[in-house]
């Protein structure tokens, strides 16, 4: 399981449009374009407050973007819903939610108290995770619910931060994120049926970035305080396979904060650099036994993943992969006739 030497394929990464002027947090794919969320300001050299559009060829600002930082992107009923640190969507006032219907930015009555992290769809319904402990009008600690119309309780909430969420054999897994613990794994993952709470692996304590289900086993990325083999060490990217947690491999030595999947491939992007003495880091693809680098090494933190049109960008804080991109890039995968799985993110730290 150690990592080769030798990139997934001859081909490099380029330049997407004339880049953003910060850092992306979170890439998803809506309506047949790429929307980007961030801390930027512009994209292509014109103005793109927090969420830009990409829809293949050039960027374009999105219904006057938002006053604050995206940090998580998903569509739930045919519209795309943005979270993150923003009062504002558009012209709308819109606290740290809101969703938008290919014209407009509507708000979520009104909205949450604070930040955003994570965002999914479950059994029919929008499931939010965060630092808030109002949804509406409604006392609601970390970890709320969306039916299209009204905000509801999940459980009795969460006393933590909830940073990454994901949906695995029927259930929602939610996992404790890194602002409120500090970096520090403190809490275990806990998964949610729909009437129930049930902790998942009792040798574990975690902070979670991001969950995605690969080759019927569900990968969680963050750090992790993990007894295996009678062994007590960190581990920064772990796989359930419904009775236990286990390492994916060795050589991620730091940080894993995003995932994707293409062609029975997993992509994984963070703050890792492999070991010091090899020319790759920040981002590897997993093929059930070992990880490989892809392509030259890019030069900062990978903070989202997506695959778009057959080919895999990349979003970080990184400002140029060996010179030829800033904060976003992309590296053709080759084509498939498989749909990509959702990629559950908080988009980063």
């Amino acid at each position: 399981m150690a990592i080769s030497n030798q990139p997934v394929q001859a081909q490099a990464w380029t330049a997407v449009g004339t880049d953003l002027d910060g850092y992306i947090y979170s890439l998803c794919v809506y309506k047949d374009d790429l929307y980007a969320g961030g801390n930027f300001k512009e994209a292509d050299g014109k103005p793109a407050s927090f969420v830009a559009r990409w829809n293949g060829r050039h960027w374009s600002d999105v219904g006057g973007g938002m006053n604050g930082t995206v940090r998580v992107l998903c569509v739930y009923k045919g519209e795309l819903y943005a979270g993150g640190e923003f009062t504002t969507a558009g012209n709308t006032i819109a606290n740290h939610i809101a969703k938008w219907n290919g014209k407009n930015w509507i708000a979520l009555d009104s909205g949450l108290n604070a930040g955003v992290f994570a965002l999914t769809t479950f059994k029919g319904e929008l499931y939010i995770g965060g630092a808030f402990n109002t949804a509406g009008d409604k006392e609601i600690n970390h970890l709320a619910k969306w039916n299209g119309k009204s905000w509801s309780n999940v459980g009795t909430g969460f006393n933590v931060d909830v940073g990454a969420l994901g949906v695995f054999d029927s259930a929602l897994y939610v996992g404790p994120g890194f602002t409120a613990l500090k970096g520090e794994p403190t809490n275990k993952i806990a998964k949610w049926n729909g009437t129930q709470w049930d902790s998942v692996g009792e040798k574990m304590h975690a902070c979670v970035n991001k969950f995605i289900v690969y080759n019927k086993e569900l990968y969680a990325a963050g750090r992790f305080d993990m007894q295996y083999q009678d062994v007590l060490k960190d581990y920064f990217i772990v796989k359930w396979d419904s009775n236990d947690w286990k390492p994916a491999g060795i050589g991620i030595n730091n940080l894993v904060l995003s995932m994707a999947v293409w062609n029975n491939t997993l992509y994984a992007g963070g703050v890792f650099t492999y070991r010091s003495n090899m020319d790759a880091g920040y981002i590897a693809s997993w093929n059930g036994s070992g990880w490989v680098p892809v392509g030259k090494s890019i030069n900062n933190f990978v903070l989202a993943l997506c695959i778009y049109k057959g080919e895999l960008y990349a979003g970080g804080s990184f400002t140029s992969p060996k010179g030829s991109a800033n904060y976003i890039a992309k590296w053709s995968v080759g084509k498939s006739n498989k749909k990509s799985p959702k990629a559950y993110s908080t988009g980063g730290l």
